[in-house]
């Protein structure tokens, strides 16, 4: 070979060598010269020839360059070079390319010298070479290099990372896979790689085989793609290893439907061979495999085992000879368990089963795959096409390490023949989410074990208050007791999680819930016609009716499921009827008799609640004539040419499409779109017809004034949320000013229209049912149908919905649903419209991307008009929407009491803490002597430990100062999440943010010893620096006493306050004249702790009007500071004034500190001897308004404040000395950059600026000023001059301007200038 151009060494120690005239591969260990083992000719003599290694074992190669007429890129196999398994043409440029192989993901970058970078993805089967993509840079690279993986940064699904040369700058390249969920590891994609370290000279000289070591590249406490639910992103490790080993789609779904079937036949019946003393024979046992055990039951609904077989015992699963049902699972200790299947076929599913299991069971918990998996590994997001695992959790198997596991110990309660007990015992759930029950925390051997597969309901008992809750399943129940109410609700809260995720787990995704109910009451039950009436305690919990012949009795007398029950009737012919009927699948007719009618009532909303979650799991599809599996078959393209009245939003924006909606309604207002015609309209109705850049809102000459509310509410969301605001609306009235042409040409031209409806109330009549479906997993269900509105709630992302509203029809597609789904839903709108004539129109929105209109089918959408009045007769009809006149303060004089979380103690603070500084990305340990010791610019992650009775629990605060930067808070809540993860399943955890100034009574408690808080940032081997600092001591409206630097200036301090002034030598304690006890003495206590970080110091107590000159010299000489020795704390509060809901209301702010003062509201500060009005740089004129309204109304209200006290207006950045030193460490830093910070001080009498909001006459300079004044609004100037001004400027009085239509008044405001 001549010239070797490229040269590459593979893993095994073979050298591929690429030149013009050829490829070869050399061992350099077969004779001292080098001989080539493989030399071949390349067949067209490329130009820019190169080559690199396909894979580390070196079977295949791949090579570019270019000859007169193209550039292409070839593919080889080393054992036959003679042609080439492939060849690709690329284009016909000259430009080198240099191939890099990325083995992990199989792809194949072909970097030009140039500006063009081709990606290849490389096959096992035909194409061979699959082109994902090109990229063109912005520079012109003369080389390339690539990284290796273990750099690539998996949270951003980076899978290569390159190093491009020019000929002046060297710039780092990243190529990513697009991946919707950015939260978890994506493994498919990072299998482990290769760590760097080669195979050593002598084991290579050997010929030895190389043994490298692979490293994951999952990041610390970030959950796996094949360890999350398919919702949040999880996939399904069985498939892709399918895909990885070349399988087709269709023998994948063939693949995962035959492990379906058999994870399925792990839990069903066998009979087991049981020997007693008179006879053997066999006897039928509900069997089920669980994570480390196999539990044989009496019965199906049984939830204690007869036996349980671990798999760790089993020594193999043998079949029988002669009979093919029968198989033996023999154990190590040479005993036995002979077990016989329905059918042969069943037969072999079990023993696959058993035989899986233990193998899983044998493996660790989440244990990295070591295997180095081969290349070719698909990094295209393809669509799930047979659904995930069989758990639905993105293929984790039967890892639950999600589900929390309580533990603890518990009293039982224990029934005798003359007297009850309570037996303290230990309570457990296992891994396998079996409930065991144990004589004590240490004991191997369970006393009980309660499968928590057949739980049907875990709730409180009548006396709750005594802390007992019961567990009960169809054949047994258990009442167990709670040291404290809390631990109960904690036991509960996590076994009816652990039951809903089994019975979902068992129901293919889908659960009854039943909104928690539990009705117990004591009832005469009357089991048949001639039976006699007995009294039982019932309970109806879960989807179960049960009967206990006492209360609190664990064995059940009778069970009635709500699945078998065809009938509950509870008859309302008699005046105070108490009786229930049920009609059971068994023709059983048991009948009920309560204690009072309302009991009744209680059982009877039980059942409907029940019922109707019930039916909403009831596939329609046969009834619907739908067959599922069509779908496959069709494409989306087909399905959407075959559904009528497609309405596409994009051209509604356009205005190319016109949407026309009827308001309709008195008591129930309510919007519809509707055909664009003239021959639906009528004067007792309003309508909004959406021309995309214009919006018409046509008002009827008999309408009333809630529809017209409803039109408005619906036009202006269009107009802001859909158009940004960018759409003109036009108003037209009925008979009065709605003569425009392109409103009524848009509509079909001007007809003759029907009257109004005679009686307003006849238009509630008109009711509307509204049916609401659901897809998921190929299956169709209404979950709701009625003439109300269905819950937004009921929305779910891994499911298309599809709403039914008389002619109009809507497709919502959450963002995990299927394309099957998907394409179903279509189907299924097909279907319906099938059954209705004439115009219809159909829609289809997203998650997150909803329309107005779409949400007008749902009841409680966030940013919705609610119009409901009362009825005639019943106090008048009050429509919801009306305008403003005053705020209530109401609030403001009674007082809000403070958030419990605020003030909630877990404990006494002595439990163990653990604290990390958090450092750019990540998180150091924090010295432990600086415990306490908190910096205004850092973020801090505390994790707490302490004990509740016996069971471990954890607090994670992360607190974040004032100064610190959003990087290192978004780090600090991210971490934090992060270290909650890795707790689940050991420690019960909560997250708790916590800011600086704005800190709980527990976080106190916990820093008891110690809180300061340091300027700045903290330094690793940080020690008190050379200079001096100034710590302010306050205790706060909340009590608590905080010590926070300030700058050390004299202006700083403040006489309600105690300072410590740290200096190289010496420790002041300045004390003000009015400052309280608790302040003295963290004062000294501070002072002291300083003395310790810095011995040399000493300390020294100066009171205030006593200081000595070096005091002042330290602090950069005397300077005025704030001397009122009034105290306001016990009197001050903080109220904030906002119209973010449209409504201009007010609110307690209790975290009275200078973060509190938001920009885009108004606050209002009482001190108990002034009231301050503080307008933010972004708070609006009606705001402004209200609330020196409500300030001047608030002092004339409350009793403890005189009449005359003062009233002072200030706004940001320009606030007064008396106002700022109400805060603690006022910070001029807050002040938003381009702010000047020698603003005039404005400090205004709060009673005459409010004068100036309530002026209703201008002059017409003061109109078309520069500035408006306060409260004028800007699109009715007019309506603000004098009756001689407004006759001067218009030629006409007020009273006949408003008769004009709305297009003139425009016309003559513009030629009067006050447009």
């Amino acid at each position: 070979m001549n010239d070797p151009a490229f040269s590459e060494w593979s893993a095994r120690g073979i050298l591929m060598s690429a030149a013009k005239d050829g490829l070869a591969l050399f061992d350099p260990r077969a004779s001292l010269t080098n001989v080539a083992i493989v030399d071949q000719p390349h067949p067209n003599k490329a130009k820019g020839f190169q080559a690199c290694l396909l894979g580390e074992a070196g079977e295949k190669m791949a090579s570019v360059g270019w000859n007169a007429d193209k550039r292409d890129l070839a593919l080889w196999d080393s054992r036959n070079l003679s042609n080439p398994i492939t060849r690709v043409v690329l284009d016909r440029a000259t430009a080198f390319l240099l191939p890099f192989y990325e083995e992990d993901t199989g792809l194949l970058f072909l970097i030009e010298k140039g500006t063009q970078t081709f990606y290849y993805e490389i096959l096992s089967a035909e194409p061979y070479a699959f082109k994902c993509d090109t990229y063109t840079s912005k520079i012109n690279s003369g080389s390339a290099c690539m990284f290796p993986k273990r750099v690539c940064d998996t949270m951003k699904c980076e899978v290569a990372r390159f190093l491009y040369c020019s000929k002046d700058q060297v710039n780092t390249t990243f190529f990513t896979v697009p991946r919707k969920f950015k939260d978890v590891f994506q493994e498919d994609i990072f299998p482990p790689t290769f760590d760097g370290v080669g195979q050593s000279m002598a084991s290579w000289l050997n010929k030895e085989e190389p043994n490298f070591n692979y490293v994951s590249m999952k990041p610390e406490g970030v959950k796996s793609v094949y360890e999350v639910t398919k919702n949040e992103g999880g996939r399904s490790r069985r498939q892709d290893d399918l895909k990885k080993a070349g399988k087709t789609k269709d023998e994948i779904k063939q693949e995962v439907k035959a492990d379906q079937k058999d994870s399925q036949l792990s839990s069903g019946t066998l009979e087991v061979w049981t020997q007693s003393y008179f006879w053997d024979t066999w006897v039928s046992h509900s069997v089920e495999i669980k994570k480390k055990n196999i539990y044989l039951f009496q019965a199906e609904d049984s939830a204690t085992p007869d036996e349980v077989i671990e798999l760790s015992v089993i020594d193999k699963v043998v079949v029988d000879g002669e009979d093919k049902q029968v198989f033996f699972i023999k154990k190590k200790d040479g005993t036995e368990v002979k077990l016989r299947a329905p059918t042969e076929a069943e037969q072999s599913s079990w023993v696959r089963a058993i035989l899986r299991a233990q193998e899983a069971s044998s493996l660790p918990d989440q244990a990295e795959r070591q295997a180095k998996p081969s290349g070719g590994g698909s990094v295209v997001d393809l669509e799930e096409d047979a659904g995930g695992a069989a758990d639905g959790r993105g293929g984790a198997g039967d890892d639950f390490s999600f589900l929390p596991k309580p533990d603890g110990y518990l009293s039982t309660l224990e029934y005798d023949y003359f007297f009850n007990s309570w037996i303290r015992s230990y309570w457990r759930v296992e891994d396998d989410l079996v409930l065991n029950h144990y004589s004590s925390e240490s004991s191997d051997k369970p006393l009980e074990q309660i499968n928590l597969a057949k739980v049907i309901a875990t709730h409180a008992t009548e006396n709750s208050d005594d802390c007992t809750f019961q567990i009960a399943t169809p054949k047994r129940s258990w009442v167990l007791k709670c040291d404290t109410a809390e631990e109960m609700n904690d036991w509960i809260q996590a076994l009816e999680e652990i039951r809903r995720f089994l019975r979902s787990k068992n129901s293919d995704g889908e659960v009854v819930e039943t909104a928690g109910t539990v009705v117990q009451h004591h009832v005469e039950v009357k089991e048949s016609l001639f039976a006699i009436k007995k009294r039982f305690w019932v309970v109806a919990a879960g989807s179960d009716i049960l009967c206990y012949a006492a209360k609190g009795d664990r064995v059940p007398k009778k069970c009635y499921p709500c699945k078998d029950i065809l009938v509950f009737d509870a008859p309302i012919t008699k005046a105070h009827n108490k009786e229930f009927n049920l009609k059971m699948k068994e023709e059983a007719r048991p009948n009920f008799t309560c204690e009072s009618n309302e009991q009744r009532d209680e059982y009877a909303l039980w059942y409907k609640e029940v019922s109707v979650a019930q039916n909403a799991l009831v596939d329609i599809s046969s009834e619907l004539g739908i067959d599922p599996e069509s779908v496959e078959t069709i494409t989306t393209k087909k399905l959407e040419a075959r559904i009528k009245g497609i309405l596409d939003l994009s051209e509604v924006k356009r205005g190319t499409q016109p949407v026309f909606v009827q308001i309709m309604g008195r008591l129930r207002t309510r919007g519809k779109v509707i055909s664009p015609s003239t021959s639906h309209m009528q004067s007792g109705g309003c309508y909004v017809l959406d021309l995309g850049s214009v919006i018409y809102e046509w008002y009827g000459a008999k309408s009333n004034r809630f529809q017209r509310n409803k039109a408005l509410d619906i036009v202006s969301r269009i107009r802001m949320k859909e158009r940004g605001g960018n759409a003109k609306i036009i108003r037209l009235v009925e008979n009065k000013d709605d003569d425009d042409d392109a409103f009524w040409k848009a509509i079909g031209g001007r007809k003759a229209m029907p009257e109004a409806f005679v009686n307003g109330k006849d238009e509630d009549k008109v009711y509307v049912t509204r049916n609401l479906y659901r897809v998921y997993k190929n299956k169709i269900n209404k979950v709701f149908s009625g003439t109300s509105l269905p819950s937004c709630k009921t929305l779910q992302s891994n499911a298309v919905f599809v709403v039914e509203s008389e002619y109009e029809f809507w497709t919502w597609t959450g963002r995990s649903a299927t394309s099957e789904d998907r394409k179903l839903a279509y189907l299924l709108v097909e279907k319906l419209q099938s059954r209705l004539d004439g115009w219809m129109c159909w829609a289809r929105v997203a998650e997150g991307g909803e329309t107005i209109l779409f949400k007008e089918h749902f009841a409680d959408f966030p940013g919705q008009l609610m119009i409901t009045s009362k009825p005639e007769g019943g106090g008048g009809n009050v429509s919801v929407r009306k305008e403003q006149q005053t705020v209530d303060i109401t609030k403001m004089l009674t007082g809000e009491a403070r958030p419990s979380d605020h003030t909630i103690l877990y404990d006494d603070g002595n439990g163990i803490t653990k604290i990390w500084k958090i450092e750019g990305f990540d998180k150091i340990e924090f010295p432990k002597k600086y415990k306490g010791h908190f910096w205004s610019g850092d973020s801090y992650l505390f994790l707490y430990d302490y004990k509740v009775a016996s069971s471990d629990k954890a607090l994670l605060y992360f607190w974040q100062g004032r100064d610190c930067s959003i990087n290192e808070k978004g780090t600090s809540a991210y971490l934090t999440k992060e270290a909650s993860d890795m707790l689940q399943g050991k420690t019960e955890s909560k997250q708790i943010r916590v800011t600086q100034a704005n800190e709980r009574a527990h976080f106190f408690t916990v820093f008891s010893d110690i809180f300061v808080i340091h300027l700045g940032k903290y330094e690793e081997n940080w020690e008190f620096e050379e200079k001096a600092r100034l710590f302010e001591v306050w205790q706060g409206t909340d009590s608590h006493t905080r010590s926070i630097e300030v700058p050390c200036e004299s202006s700083r301090l403040h006489s309600q306050r105690a300072f410590v002034l740290y200096t190289p030598s010496k420790i002041f304690v300045w004390c003000g004249k009015a400052r309280t006890e608790q302040e003295q003495e963290v004062a000294f206590h501070v002072a002291k702790n300083m003395e310790i970080l810095a011995p040399s110091a000493k300390i020294i107590t100066v009171p205030e009007g006593q200081e000595p000159e070096e005091f002042w010299e330290v602090i950069g000489g005397r300077k005025a500071y704030f001397s009122d020795t009034v105290d306001y704390r016990p009197h001050m509060k903080l109220f904030d004034f906002t119209n973010a809901t449209g409504v201009v209301d007010v609110s307690e702010e209790h975290d009275f500190n200078q973060d509190a003062l938001d920009q885009n509201k108004v606050m209002v500060v009482d001190t108990g001897f002034v009231v301050w009005v503080w307008f933010g740089t972004k708070c609006k004129v009606i705001e402004e308004k209200f609330a020196l309204d409500a300030a001047i109304r608030y002092v004339e209200a409350n009793p403890k404040l005189p009449k005359d006290t003062p009233i002072y207006q200030t706004r940001a950045w320009q606030e007064p000395l008396a106002f700022t030193s109400l805060f603690q460490s006022w910070s001029i830093n807050k002040w938003p950059r381009g702010v000047p910070k020698n603003l005039p001080v404005l400090q205004r009498d709060g009673r005459e600026v409010f004068k100036e909001y309530i002026r209703t006459v201008y002059t017409f300079a003061e109109l078309t000023a520069a500035t408006l004044p306060k409260g004028v609004d800007p699109t009715n100037k007019e309506k603000y001059l004098s009756e001689e001004e407004f006759a001067s400027l218009f030629g006409m009085s007020k009273d006949e301007y408003e008769k004009k239509p709305s297009w003139k008044r425009e016309t003559l405001k513009k030629q009067a200038g006050l447009y």
